[in-house]
């Protein structure tokens, strides 16, 4: 399945997946590590949407009023 990595910091990503388990296909965002072999491992720290609320999040992070100077 699609997969897409947005890096967080130096040895940690957010990958944004769309993954199927049991027969069911979702939207799973989920912060991942990178091990002492350079493996990328995931956390439990992540969230999980049914792909009918993929319109919704994307209608959300386009409303969200993001300050000019963000760094």
């Amino acid at each position: 399945m699609d997969e897409i990595f947005i890096e967080k910091s130096e040895g940690e990503s957010v990958r944004v997946a769309i993954n199927e388990y049991k027969g069911r296909t979702y939207l799973d965002i989920r912060q991942h590590f990178e091990n002492q072999d350079g493996e990328w491992k995931p956390t439990q720290k992540g969230v999980t949407f049914s792909l009918d609320k993929i319109d919704e999040l994307k209608e959300a992070l386009d409303n969200l009023d993001i300050p000019e100077d963000t760094e």
